[in-house]
């Protein structure tokens, strides 16, 4: 076995018998769980109506069970006991709806469904009133129709969408952490001496090879187990009746399948070549305390990355759009809006991709001869007077 995969498997296996490691996976998974559960139970003990005294003639509008008919000397003994979180006194006076609303603890939503019943009401009375016939009637209540034509591009669009965001929001939460676990880890080498023994037994160039493929295959362990987690937690809701009515299938064509291969591409590269980075940047560190420090332009970029891209997404194939997605470090954030917004096709993702592959084999090799020279180099000397020496 090759020096290069003993210390990958090493980095790896170190990873795994961490606590911190998993702390750092976990905690967002227990955190997202406990705070699915809160809004869970939060929404299923909230059985509080709004009470309305009305008389019943409008008793067909409010006949669902978010509503219940009350008399008005039983309002306050039913908000003391939590049978009702709000009220409405309902009259008409000359045609016109006038509601006296004592909103408490009704949520939004509550007073918009609560208004838009209102709205329906006054346009029966409306209707009425004007003496209108049928044929009328009719002409009035007529609505825009918009017919959505589905096609490959939209499918493609909406299929790239949701793979986007969540890769991208993956990307986002692997790069918090990994990035100031790689630097930390060989600030905390090269600030105990450790290195010296290691590197009695091992060339520089193969730790630092082998050091960054085990952190790149413990991302994967960590996005794996993100997966795992999200499908149980999508088949549970989905038990649940929480996602009835909502449309979860994709139609995937072959071009599909191909620009998804091309994200998930874009996204895999950038996370290596992020760590590339950082393996880089740690080796500057001459204590464990200076890591942070090194990693905060890593830090920095990654978080002006992502919000740009954010704000980005529904500006239309922009230059910016178009530039940064062929610009290396960028072109992972940027190159996937273009593909699932249909405005590059296949052709540009994989020149994107190659960019970026040659961009990584540059950047590795520099980084390589960076480690190589920094990582026994204890001065305290910043890195402009080591140049100038």
């Amino acid at each position: 076995m090759n020096r290069r995969k003993i210390v990958m498997l090493e980095t790896l296996k170190n990873h795994l018998k961490s606590g911190s490691f998993w702390a750092m996976i976990l905690l967002p998974i227990v955190f997202g769980i406990l705070g699915g559960l809160g809004g869970y139970f939060a929404n299923n003990s909230d059985n509080s109506k709004m009470g309305i005294v009305a008389s019943e003639d409008f008793k067909n509008y409010f006949d669902n069970e978010d509503y219940k008919f009350v008399k008005e000397d039983e309002i306050d003994d039913l908000i003391d006991n939590k049978e009702i979180s709000s009220y409405a006194k309902i009259k008409e006076e000359n045609g016109q709806i006038i509601a006296d609303f004592n909103e408490a603890d009704a949520s939004m939503s509550e007073t918009f469904k609560f208004q838009e019943i209102l709205n329906n009401i006054q346009n029966t009375i409306n209707e009425e009133n004007a003496n209108l016939d049928q044929i009328q009637q009719e002409a009035l209540a007529k609505t825009p129709v918009i017919n959505k034509i589905s096609d490959e591009k939209s499918d493609n669009k909406l299929a790239g969408q949701v793979i986007y965001f969540v890769l991208m929001f993956l990307m986002y939460m692997v790069l918090m952490s990994f990035v100031n676990l790689v630097l930390a880890d060989i600030a905390t080498e090269k600030g105990t001496k450790m290195i010296e023994f290691i590197f009695s037994s091992v060339k520089p160039g193969d730790y630092f090879a082998g050091k960054m493929f085990g952190n790149f295959i413990a991302v994967f362990v960590q996005i794996f187990i993100y997966v795992i987690f999200a499908i149980i937690g999508l088949l549970v809701v989905k038990s649940k009746g929480i996602l009835d009515g909502i449309d979860l299938s994709f139609n995937l064509t072959a071009s599909s399948y191909g620009m998804i291969v091309e994200i998930a591409l874009l996204f895999a590269l950038g996370i290596f070549v992020f760590l590339v980075i950082a393996g880089m940047l740690g080796s500057f560190a001459t204590k464990v305390e200076d890591a942070g420090k090194m990693g905060t332009p890593l830090i920095f970029a990654t978080v002006i990355l992502f919000f740009l891209a954010i704000n980005l997404q529904n500006k239309g194939d922009i230059m910016l759009t178009k530039v940064l997605g062929y610009v290396p470090f960028a072109s992972t954030f940027f190159m996937p809006l273009r593909l699932l917004n249909g405005y590059a096709g296949l052709t540009e993702g994989i020149i994107s991709i190659a960019i970026l592959i040659i961009t990584i084999l540059l950047v590795y090799r520099f980084g390589e001869r960076v480690y190589k020279r920094n990582i026994l180099n204890y001065s305290t000397d910043n890195w402009f007077t080591r140049r100038k020496r």
